[in-house]
């Protein structure tokens, strides 16, 4: 393993221990279901931070197991609430996934965690993480000197826009710091970590 990838392995790494230690600090998940969605959070924290992808492997298991616990634990009722979750992940993450703001693998995050958390929860939880990861994205791009070529794509994002009148997005160069994508799956846990420590105060 090269240098550069063990210094990855140790960040990615890194990211994801504090990430569960957030999470378990909240006390609110000491139920085994709980424990299994820490769990998949900081393995897709890994993932995500080193390789930037929540692989299928995670995300549907996390699903499913979301689905299979609602469907156990409160029956047909549970089942029905838990897929009104998933289906408001979906909905809420579809535009910024179609103009490839998101991956499709945080979008089946944000399902799970609907299908976890039921809809209403999950508002607040994704209102945490956009926070989250605005503020993750100004870092790394700060760091690594790509807060200018943001400013500069925005500004002409927002001029196009006006002019055909439609939503248009300028996306970074492929060089560009901006290029390597921002690490959702971190702003998740710290969003799911946030909503359960300050619950709903701000809502999308």
């Amino acid at each position: 393993m090269t240098a550069i990838a063990t210094h990855d392995r140790m960040i990615s790494t890194g990211a994801a221990v504090l990430a569960g230690a957030l999470l378990f600090s909240t006390g609110a998940f000491a139920s085994w279901a709980g424990a299994g969605v820490v769990g998949l959070l900081m393995a897709g924290v890994e993932e995500d931070v080193r390789a930037r992808r929540l692989p299928n492997r995670l995300t549907g298991f996390g699903l499913g197991a979301a689905l299979l616990h609602a469907g156990w634990t409160a029956g047909i009722g549970g089942l029905l609430t838990a897929l009104a979750g998933a289906a408001a992940g979906l909905a809420v993450l579809v535009a910024p996934f179609a103009l490839r703001w998101l991956g499709a693998g945080d979008v089946k995050a944000a399902m799970a965690l609907g299908a976890f958390f039921g809809a209403e929860q999950l508002a607040s939880v994704l209102t945490w993480s956009t926070m989250f990861a605005g503020g993750i994205a100004l870092f790394v791009l700060a760091t690594q000197g790509g807060l200018a070529d943001l400013l500069r794509r925005w500004g002409r994002s927002f001029a196009f826009s006006l002019l055909s009148r439609r939503p248009c997005y300028v996306a970074p160069a492929a060089d560009s710091p901006a290029a390597s994508g921002l690490p959702f799956g971190f702003a998740l846990a710290l969003g799911v970590a946030a909503h359960q420590v300050w619950g709903s105060t701000w809502t999308l």
